[in-house]
């Protein structure tokens, strides 16, 4: 079922009063550089894992429940906004607001059953919910190549204007070529490796076109690869890229 205007009314309401409180508050109020209000929903959920990790939920949070249910609605607005779900309500679960579906793959969350399974884990700090990220990644979203800026490199019918009018960058050529080579070799790997922080292009990029964060990310992996794949690894990712009809240089 879909979404109701009551729903969505109050989780602009428990948002809205999050995204003010953290940023009223002086020792958040520049995290990662920029006010929380003028992030995206990803840069929401990240905060949502700093809370998390600095054990900061009395600060925003009434109890323990009050917690996992806004965990759950910053969880649900970057699959809203970044992984193609819409909020719904389930006939199964027909009272709960914080549900969200895939919009075009049959594909139900429960997302406070989910983040409180997750929280409930020995650690309930940002890797629990980052893990938690990636599963929904990996395990269940297994076409994520279509919405990671960086998985988004290998696919297939990969082209650089379409690629620009969805990311809204592009990495310049050199850096690209590594990457895809890298993605060619351990996909899984290169993104876990970034973790969700980069699902989309950071800021940094986005607005000062500054590509040192992900060159610094690249040549660490590349070492990684080297000493895990062999010294040959780029050829060989090369040849795999060359037979699935792929030029890694384009």
């Amino acid at each position: 079922m879909p979404t109701n205007p009551h729903d969505d009314a109050i989780r602009r309401k428990r948002l809205a009063a999050f995204l003010t409180a953290w940023d009223d508050t002086p020792s958040l109020r520049q995290w990662q550089g920029r006010a929380l209000q003028r992030s995206r929903p990803l840069e929401w959920f990240g905060a949502a894992q700093y809370l998390h990790y600095e054990q900061l939920q009395t600060l925003f949070c009434r109890d323990a429940a009050d917690t996992v249910r806004l965990t759950a609605l910053l969880l649900g607005e970057v699959l809203v906004a970044h992984l193609g779900f819409a909020w719904c309500r389930s006939t199964v679960f027909p009272e709960e607001a914080l549900q969200v579906r895939h919009c075009e793959r049959t594909l139900l969350l429960h997302l406070p059953a989910l983040v409180a399974n997750a929280l409930s884990q020995p650690q309930d700090d940002a890797d629990t919910l980052e893990a938690l990220f990636l599963t929904l990644l990996f395990d269940w979203l297994v076409w994520f190549g279509e919405y990671h800026w960086l998985a988004a490199l290998g696919v297939a019918d990969w082209e650089e204007t379409a690629y620009i009018a969805r990311f809204g960058v592009c990495p310049p050529p050199p850096l690209r070529r590594r990457l895809r080579l890298l993605l060619e070799c351990d996909e899984e790997r290169v993104i876990r490796n970034f973790g969700s922080a980069m699902l989309l292009p950071p800021f940094a990029v986005l607005e000062q076109n500054d590509w040192s964060a992900p060159e610094s990310a690249v040549f660490d992996l590349e070492r990684q690869f080297s000493r895990d794949y062999g010294a040959d690894w780029r050829a060989s990712a090369a040849q795999s890229m060359q037979e699935r009809g792929m030029n890694p240089d384009a």
